[in-house]
């Protein structure tokens, strides 16, 4: 099943979700989270693939957690500070899911039309789209290169897939320019994704304030 409420949703609202959702998050009771991170799971029912992604990033959180808790054991971190702390981080993997996970590129950039023809707003989009295409080059150097041992090693190999993709920037720049200058079609808006949004918007904020 997909429906398309959340997929289809303006990039602005997906934002506006992601930002009252993670400022939610801070300096409240376990009730409080638990109570959110249900509205989420809630709030996920019509794209059930979502459910899946939040379970591989708990899968890929596992080992953070393991080495936190010997952290907390080794410095005497009080018990439900540490409880608090782990679930305050799976409602973050969360809420980036159900935002994050659920993103049309194509539809984002054809959204972002009127921002990248802007000049106050032109320069932003181009920095955040060569950032994106930076650490995707970087990232994918790495993963072709095998680990080599010890931390030395590893700096070596991580300053030597800098230099090699500084010396790819003009290409990058190019990349930058042709994708901002392409008009691209824009999406059609959908009224029942937007307004199942907006529901969940003003029920993530009712639920924080009680």
């Amino acid at each position: 099943m997909r429906s398309g409420l959340i997929r289809n949703q303006h990039i602005v609202l997906k934002l506006a979700i992601f930002i009252i959702g993670i400022s939610s998050s801070i300096e409240v009771s376990q009730r409080q989270i638990a109570a959110q991170s249900l509205l989420i799971l809630l709030y996920m029912v019509p794209e059930p693939r979502l459910y899946g992604s939040f379970l591989f990033a708990l899968r890929k959180l596992i080992s953070w957690f393991a080495a936190y808790w010997v952290f907390a054991l080794l410095f005497k971190v009080e018990f439900p500070d540490a409880v608090m702390f782990c679930v305050t981080i799976m409602y973050l993997a969360l809420i980036t899911v159900v935002v994050w996970a659920s993103v049309d590129k194509s539809r984002i950039w054809g959204e972002l039309a009127a921002l990248r023809k802007l000049r106050c707003s032109r320069g932003v989009v181009s920095y955040v789209l060569a950032t994106y295409l930076f650490l995707k080059q970087y990232l994918a150097m790495l993963k072709q290169k095998q680990m080599p041992d010890g931390i030395v090693a590893v700096i070596s190999s991580a300053i030597d897939s800098g230099k090699l993709l500084h010396a790819n920037a003009p290409k990058v720049a190019e990349q930058v320019e042709k994708l901002m200058n392409h008009e691209g079609k824009s999406p059609a808006s959908s009224m029942s994704a937007n307004l199942y949004g907006l529901l969940f918007l003003s029920l993530l904020g009712l639920v924080f304030s009680i």
